[in-house]
């Protein structure tokens, strides 16, 4: 006599063929997720530096107005027009714009100086002449600027690595 054999679940076959089908699609969707928090923290980056110009703006009429007298854009000028660019440094949140010279003093620590700031003059034909009705600068924003390491310590990133955004500003006296 012949029974028949009827089975009511998967096979070990299946069942193995299942789980490697799940394992390889997890895995996958693990390894994409670093690249996408990468390019999320990048594009935040970038959104707050764009919105870094009224920082600058603001940073570059209080060091023009520091000068009092008539030559207040002469003086600023003259800060600009050297050969090596005016420094500029803001916090990771793109709140804070200061002089990189003036930065610690005014409470901004070097672990929070995520953008640098490089600030040159415009060349001819826009290049500054005395009693003309503006300054025209280039900012050069760069970051990472500095990294914190540790507890205490900072490290200098790698600037030829760093992102960067150019901006256009016209300083009138």
């Amino acid at each position: 006599m012949m029974r028949a054999r009827f089975s009511r679940g998967f096979t070990l076959v299946e069942v193995v063929l299942a789980v490697g089908v799940f394992a390889v699609t997890i895995v996958g969707l693990l390894a994409l997720l670093t690249p996408t928090a990468k390019s999320t923290a990048e594009i935040s980056d970038y959104a707050r530096a764009s919105a870094l110009g009224d920082g600058i703006q603001g940073e570059l009429e209080r060091l023009r107005d520091a000068n009092v007298g008539a030559g207040r854009l002469d003086a600023l000028h003259d800060v600009v027009a050297a050969n090596t660019p005016l420094k500029l440094v803001a916090s990771a949140d793109a709140t804070r714009v200061l002089r990189e010279s003036d930065a610690v003093a005014a409470g901004l620590s070097e672990r929070d100086w995520h953008f640098l700031i490089e600030i040159r003059e415009q060349p001819a034909p826009l290049n500054y002449t005395a009693g003309a009705a503006f300054l025209a600068l280039t900012a050069t924003v760069k970051w990472p600027y500095k990294i914190p390491s540790g507890e205490t310590d900072v490290t200098d990133a790698d600037l030829t690595q760093a992102s960067s955004l150019m901006l256009n500003f016209a300083i009138s006296p």
